[in-house]
């Protein structure tokens, strides 16, 4: 069996792999920086395990990004594990480590030249991650270098200045992106926020506070290197943001990003803020949503009253598309669009945006809704389940 390309770890409303195999489960236990007494027995049997296809894990580990995760847990069962599969984990994981120290000397270098130039930069998504709360350089690669600048018209004199170029299709504000790629010698990427998300047309519908963000920055530090980034709240309210509403709740490595962030700043977490400032920023129902599947799919340590302080945000339509998405195995990322803003008025608001500023999505929206209304449909889903029977 080769690798797998499509894999079924989307939570949606029950994580408890009812369709998966035992290669999922293995996964799940290995996505974390410590593995429980339990969760090390667990992962024992699986291993042991005759029909466990040592394939489908690598594949499902790639696509999920967590080979280091899953190297660093399987060392302990090495004696089940087969040589082949050893010897992949082995040599990407050293591959990962080797990008992430290499990256410290690019990550210090960017530092260092905003830091001259006078411009205010926080370093967000995987940079301030790997340093602060994962600290084993190894274990949390990352692409790009993500920054959120305030001035960025002079940010992008200085970065031309030094040799950096936009790059390709991704280097130009577009429909969605309020952010800029840029290379430095195919080596180096910088990826330029000028907002905190990054789409364009949720930063003018949405209510978040700039200048309390910018007033919160915080310092992180690991291996010498030093940079600023979102305090506490806003990385939290931030990797729910870029995990639901541009990556369709797709993507294990963000939902683990949440776990170990929650574990480390737990006793540092006021939860009336998070969840106050979620409704003011009118993101409360991604922020639910992401508390609530990071908490089944992983454990994680999310007070039960502040959940249920958020239930009255759910509404019924959202656990059938959730349902169908997993059913289906179906793209998400614009369905989440459409569906976690707090209001129908901020939805239709979004549409309506859309529409106007880029007319030429007109019919991308009428195949989302086609494709919404035909995957609710009854007679759609019998005559599906008819197909199968007779199959």
């Amino acid at each position: 069996m080769g690798m797998s390309n499509k894999i079924d770890l989307y939570p949606a409303l029950n994580f408890s792999f009812p369709r998966a195999g035992n290669e999922e489960k293995l996964i799940n236990l290995c996505s974390r920086i410590d593995m429980s007494e339990n969760g090390n027995a667990e992962a024992l049997s699986l291993v042991k395990a005759e029909k466990l296809d040592w394939d489908h894990f690598l594949g499902l580990a790639t696509t999920c990004r967590v080979v280091p995760f899953a190297y660093r847990h399987l060392q302990p069962f090495d004696e089940y594990v087969p040589a082949h599969v050893k010897q992949v984990l082995r040599e990407e994981a050293g591959a990962e480590f080797a990008r992430n120290i290499s990256a410290l000397e690019d990550i210090r270098s960017i530092t260092e030249l905003f830091r001259e130039e006078g411009i205010e930069v926080l370093f967000i998504k995987g940079v301030p991650f790997m340093l602060d709360v994962y600290v084993d350089m190894g274990l949390r690669g990352f692409g790009d270098i993500d920054v959120l600048v305030k001035d960025f018209r002079k940010a992008e004199k200085v970065l031309k200045r030094k040799g950096f170029k936009p790059y390709e299709n991704r280097g130009v504000f577009n429909s969605y992106r309020s952010q800029r790629l840029y290379t430095l010698d195919g080596k180096v990427y910088l990826d330029v926020h000028v907002d905190f998300m990054g789409r364009r047309l949720h930063n003018r519908i949405l209510n978040i506070d700039k200048k309390r963000i910018w007033e919160g920055k915080r310092e992180v530090n690991s291996e010498g290197v030093s940079v600023y980034t979102l305090d506490v709240p806003h990385t939290l309210l931030y990797g729910c943001m870029h995990l639901s509403i541009q990556h369709g709740f797709l993507g294990l490595i963000w939902y683990v990003d949440i776990h170990e962030f929650i574990n480390k700043y737990g006793d540092m977490i006021d939860w009336d803020d998070i969840r106050e400032l979620a409704r003011s920023y009118r993101i409360l129902r991604p922020v639910y949503y992401c508390l609530l599947f990071t908490k089944r799919m992983l454990g994680t340590p999310v007070p039960d009253n502040v959940l249920e302080s958020m239930e009255g945000i759910e509404r019924k339509i959202d656990h059938k598309i959730f349902d169908k998405i997993k059913a289906n195995n179906a793209e998400t990322d614009y369905l989440a669009e459409l569906t976690l803003f707090d209001s129908v008025w901020d939805t239709v608001k979004f549409v309506l945006l859309s529409l106007v500023v880029y007319p030429y999505l007109i019919v991308h929206f009428l195949k989302i809704f086609g494709k919404i209304l035909g995957s609710l449909s009854p007679r759609r889903s019998r005559g599906q389940s008819k197909m199968k029977s007779e199959k």
